[in-house]
């Protein structure tokens, strides 16, 4: 599997304090298949099959892998963001195999943020599901809802459900925002809604210095898109993290 799927890495930044906060792992896929190499056209068809636990398995040690290459580099509260599927929620193997890996690398929860996104598939009130949730959130691991807005997590299972840390609003919504009061609307329902449930509230996928600047008087923070960092491979951003603690990057 290694020699068809690899890691790219995407930093995530916080304007208030000026550092890089996290990154988050995505997958790739190698193939001469045309329009195949997307992770929206693989990952849907890797759900259907059992290749899902397998591929996740993979991405979520690689992850572990990371950040403890990282130790050293950034503080220890600094989290790696590694997307987990519904499948692999419902799967009996997966809370043995993190809490394992998790051994195995000398990481702490609190290290590893796992992103579910907010997606028709994703059944809350499902059995296996809210076991694997209420695992997560005994071993406090940060977790962030992806996609957020674009879904159907309703503000029951955002408030009793999910161990939550992290709204994650997608590029749509800041797309292009400047020229969208409704666009601007949404987000700040979602911010405020963010506020009320004491989680933070992260925006993807922003590219444009104004797209931070309306999401900053809006009042939020956190970010991660082109704008500040592309997705990478782990050299670039260990050298990266090397320049900004010496303080070359300007």
């Amino acid at each position: 599997m290694e020699t068809d799927f690899h890691l790219v890495y995407q930093l995530q930044y916080d304007v208030r304090s000026e550092q890089f906060i996290g990154l988050e792992a995505l997958v790739r896929w190698k193939t001469s298949l045309q329009g195949a190499d997307r992770p929206s056209v693989f990952i849907p068809i890797a759900e259907k099959s059992d290749l899902m636990i397998r591929l996740g398995e993979w991405i979520f040690e690689e992850g572990c892998k990371t950040r403890k290459a990282l130790i050293g580099l950034v503080p220890d509260e600094f989290t790696l963001s590694v997307n987990v599927s519904p499948r692999q929620l419902t799967s009996e193997s997966f809370m043995p195999f993190i809490e394992r890996t998790l051994l195995k690398y000398a990481l702490k929860p609190q290290q590893i943020k796992i992103e579910i996104t907010e997606s028709q598939s994703l059944d809350f009130e499902s059995q296996s599901i809210h076991r694997a949730l209420k695992r997560i959130k005994t071993l406090d691991f940060p977790v962030s809802l992806d996609d957020f807005g674009t879904g159907h997590a309703s503000y029951h299972v955002l408030e009793r459900l999910l161990p939550l840390r992290q709204l994650k609003i997608p590029k749509q919504f800041i797309e292009q925002i400047g020229a969208s009061e409704k666009r601007q609307s949404i987000l700040e329902s979602i911010f405020q809604l963010s506020q009320s449930m004491h989680v933070e509230c992260i925006v993807e996928g922003v590219e444009t210095g104004e797209e931070v600047r309306i999401a900053k008087e809006i009042g939020i923070h956190l970010f991660q898109g082109y704008f500040f960092a592309k997705p990478v491979p782990l050299e670039e951003i260990i050298c990266l993290l090397q320049k900004t603690n010496e303080g070359t990057i300007h």
